[in-house]
């Protein structure tokens, strides 16, 4: 367990260094040929905003670039081989959100335990957002709610006065989500995601799942107090769930 543990966080924290970077370069290089990627470039829910576009118009939407089809592409086939690791192990917003938590833990911050009816409820809220994004992106025909997007901001963090003239609502967004995880572990994940709620929506098609050995389990729990879902592993021998972001 120790081994997959550290493999998965090499490649989490390769992607959590990887990114800033590459959006540093682009607010210094700029775009183009001799440029550097855009944020909306890397994002694979680029892809997802523009597809309607694509197959009625045959047109990306403006700042879409083809690479977000192909990242997209990519990720869905991901999902089904593996689960939304792409959520568990690459997103580096998750990755955050994660380390933020096990800091909050370390200081012995009181964790907020969501009741079991609510926790449903908001976890329906993710669904609410990714139509509300596509929807509203489709009509307008262009990436509308990107000054809301936590990871445009993200991307945008070292573009000086930038991020609190047409990011400032998004900058707002990404701290609320740092700070809420400090007593929720991975809340943004859980309950407004929009690519997680996509994700979810493909993840019951994934061919290898989290298993728990009915023959070795002792019942401790500790599965299901340590999932960063909130998922309850500890009842079942196969993980089902649409939430799972894990692939051990």
């Amino acid at each position: 367990m120790k081994k997959r543990n550290y493999f998965k966080w090499v490649i989490s924290i390769f992607f959590l260094i990887f990114a800033p970077v590459m959006g540093y370069m682009h607010q210094v290089k700029g775009g183009g040929p001799s440029g550097s990627p855009s944020v909306d470039a890397l994002c694979p829910f680029g892809g997802l905003e523009t597809l309607f576009s694509l197959i009625k118009d045959r047109t990306y939407i403006n700042r879409i670039a083809p690479s977000s089809l192909i990242i997209l592409i990519c990720v869905i086939v991901l999902t089904i081989l593996l689960g939304r690791i792409f959520c568990g192990y690459i997103c580096p917003l998750g990755t955050i959100q994660t380390l933020i938590n096990k800091l909050a833990r370390k200081l012995k911050i009181k964790q907020i335990k969501v009741n079991e009816k609510m926790d449903k409820i908001l976890r329906y809220s993710k669904y609410v957002v990714l139509v509300v994004v596509l929807f509203t992106t489709y009509k307008a025909g262009e990436l509308i709610l990107r000054p809301l997007d936590p990871w445009a901001t993200f991307m945008h963090l070292g573009s000086g006065s930038e991020i609190f003239t047409e990011f400032l609502i998004g900058f707002i967004i990404l701290m609320l989500i740092f700070m809420s995880s400090l007593f929720i572990e991975r809340a943004w994940c859980r309950y407004f995601c929009p690519l997680g709620a996509f994700l979810a929506i493909i993840s019951p098609l994934r061919i290898f799942k989290v298993k728990r050995n009915p023959q070795t389990c002792v019942n401790c729990k500790k599965c299901t107090k340590n999932c960063p879902m909130g998922i309850e592993i500890s009842n079942c021998n196969a993980t089902d769930s649409m939430e799972c972001i894990k692939l051990w």
